[in-house]
């Protein structure tokens, strides 16, 4: 896949990540958001990383969007037109 086409880290204010532990912890606080994308044959993926307000817990969201079915659903719109 290579490098992602994008990242985004938001830190809120006053937090500093010196390992991936703290960046783990700061993830699991609600204080940092991470989402990625890479560009693939035919779509994008995209990864997030995301806490579940008032855990101790989160999860990982993996998104394909699928560029070949977005535009055929594109077209059968349009044919209905």
């Amino acid at each position: 896949m290579g490098s992602p086409l994008y990242i985004q880290k938001h830190l809120r204010k006053g937090h500093q990540l010196f390992s991936d532990y703290a960046k783990m912890s700061s993830l699991k606080a609600g204080n940092c958001a991470y989402w990625s994308a890479w560009k693939v044959e035919n779509g994008v993926i995209q990864v997030q990383i995301v806490s579940l307000p008032n855990t101790d817990d989160g999860y990982i969201c993996l998104v394909y969007f699928d560029e070949i079915n977005d535009a055929l659903a594109d077209k059968a719109k349009a044919d209905d037109l």
